[in-house]
C-alpha cells in the first residue's frame, strides 16, 4: 500500500501540475513592425520629454524560442533612432563593468538607419572592461530600425558565455545616443505561468483523491494497519 503522501503526489502528478518555465506574451518576429509587441509588457520606462531631442521612452523584453528579444522605443527628429544598452547578466553591480547602477557584462550597440537591417553598427560585445567590439560575438545580434523603435533578438545562448548558468533573468540600464538614459536600472525576468490542467486531468485526480479518502478509512477500520 502507498504512503499517503506518495499516493497523493501520484494522484497531483496524473493532475499534470507544474509550470512552464519562460513562457511568452506572444511569438515576436523582427521585422519593423511592432504590432506584435502589444501584448508584452514594457520592462521598464522613463519620463517623456526630459531631453529635447533622442528622448528613451521604454524598453521591453520577452523570450522565446531560445531568443531574446528586445524593442527600444524613443524620440529623435531627423533621424533614426540610435541607443545602448547596458546587460548586467549574474545580476551583480559588483562584478562587471560598473556603470548607471548596473555591472555590465554585455554592451549591445544599435546604431543604425531605417533603410538597414543589422547593419555594421549593430552589435552586442564583451564589455566587462568597459568597451564592447563587432568581433566579439558577430552576428549574434539581429535588429530592425523604425522611424521611433529598434527591435532586435540575441540568442540567450550568447548570454550564457560570460555568465555560466544564465536562467534568463538580468538587470539593465539603455540610453540613447543623446544622452537619456533610464532613471533607474530594470530587471527583466522572463514569465513562469503555470500549466493548466485538462478536464481528463482533473477527473483522474477526483478519482485519485476519492480512492485517497476510500483507503484511508479503511486504514482506520483496520486499526492503522494497512
Amino acid at each position: 500500500m502507498l504512503p499517503f503522501k506518495s499516493a497523493l503526489c501520484a494522484a497531483l502528478c496524473m493532475m499534470g501540475v507544474g509550470v512552464t518555465p519562460l513562457a511568452t506574451a506572444a511569438p515576436i518576429t523582427v521585422d519593423g513592425s511592432i504590432a506584435d509587441w502589444a501584448s508584452v509588457p514594457i520592462t521598464a520606462s522613463d519620463p517623456f520629454g526630459d531631453v529635447p531631442d533622442g528622448d528613451l521612452l521604454s524598453v521591453s523584453f520577452t523570450v522565446d524560442g531560445g531568443m531574446l528579444y528586445f524593442l527600444v522605443q524613443l524620440f529623435a527628429s531627423g533621424s533614426a533612432p540610435k541607443a545602448v544598452m547596458f546587460l548586467d547578466t549574474d545580476r551583480n553591480a559588483g562584478t562587471g563593468y560598473p556603470i548607471l547602477g548596473v555591472g555590465m557584462e554585455y554592451g549591445v550597440t544599435l546604431v543604425g538607419t531605417t533603410s538597414n537591417t543589422t547593419p555594421g553598427n549593430t552589435y552586442i560585445g564583451d564589455a566587462r572592461d568597459g568597451a564592447w567590439e563587432p568581433s566579439n560575438f558577430p552576428g549574434a545580434l539581429t535588429a530592425v530600425y523604425g522611424s521611433a523603435f529598434i527591435e532586435g533578438s540575441v540568442p540567450l545562448s550568447t548570454l550564457a558565455v560570460l555568465t555560466p548558468g544564465f536562467d534568463g533573468e538580468f538587470r539593465f540600464q539603455a540610453q540613447s545616443m543623446f544622452g537619456d538614459n533610464l532613471d533607474a536600472p530594470g530587471t527583466f525576468s522572463p514569465i513562469v505561468v503555470p500549466s493548466v490542467p485538462e478536464p481528463t486531468s482533473m477527473i483522474l485526480f477526483g478519482t485519485g483523491l476519492l480512492g485517497l479518502a476510500a483507503w484511508r478509512r479503511r486504514l482506520r477500520g483496520n486499526g492503522g494497519r494497512s
